[in-house]
């Protein structure tokens, strides 16, 4: 039985890649890239920067569509609004003007409940948008059992890995070892053995 003792919170970031969208081989008219740059229980804030790869433009409108239930509650940079799950970022009057090869990054800040599922799809004033990138995210690792342990204070037979509720980190004892190498009994209320267990030293098992 794996027992959690203790939790640290965690902070995610991560970047989301959009799939790549042309028409017959010619240059699309525009590159985004878009971030999750921070999430929490119940919202996320979002990064998106546009470059347009096309004729200067006075005035730009970039739209695209969560698949989810994410909804817009501010941004900025742009003038933002959305309908169901469709997005519409419109220049504001002093950052109208975007040149050829030039970029502009937009921010916002959404509500969530469910999956954080990215747009797969972007549009400068209609016309589709490609990524600057390729790829799927790089995961983050998760600690080994050894690695787990030097952080915690605890032998790594005993700490066996870690688990997630929500954005809490919870390590896992192995409960047999527990009793076997430090004389525990597992109980509700186990993390208040914590400073003993830092402190604890390996015995070999008696009787």
């Amino acid at each position: 039985m794996a027992v959690p003792f203790a939790a640290a919170a965690l902070v995610l970031a991560s970047a989301v890649v959009v799939p790549r969208v042309t028409a017959s081989g010619a240059e699309p008219s525009c590159s985004v890239a878009y971030t999750v740059t921070n999430e929490w229980g119940g919202g996320f804030q979002g990064s998106v920067t546009l470059i347009n790869n096309a004729s200067a433009l006075a005035g730009w409108s970039l739209g695209f569509a969560f698949t989810g239930n994410q909804k817009v509650t501010q941004g900025w940079n742009a003038k933002w609004s959305q309908s169901a799950g469709t997005v519409t970022a419109a220049n504001e009057s002093w950052n109208g003007s975007l040149a050829h090869g030039a970029s502009v990054t937009l921010g916002f800040l959404a509500s969530l409940t469910g999956a954080n599922t990215p747009p797969r799809a972007f549009t400068l004033n209609g016309e589709p948008c490609a990524t600057t990138g390729g790829g799927d995210p790089t995961p983050t690792p998760t600690p080994t059992a050894e690695a787990l342990a030097g952080a915690y204070g605890g032998p790594a037979p005993v700490v066996t890995g870690e688990y997630r509720l929500g954005d809490v980190r919870h390590i896992t004892a192995d409960s047999a070892r527990l009793r076997e190498q430090l004389g525990w009994r597992p109980v509700v209320g186990f993390a208040e053995g914590m400073a003993e267990f830092a402190r604890a030293e390996l015995r070999p098992a008696v009787g």
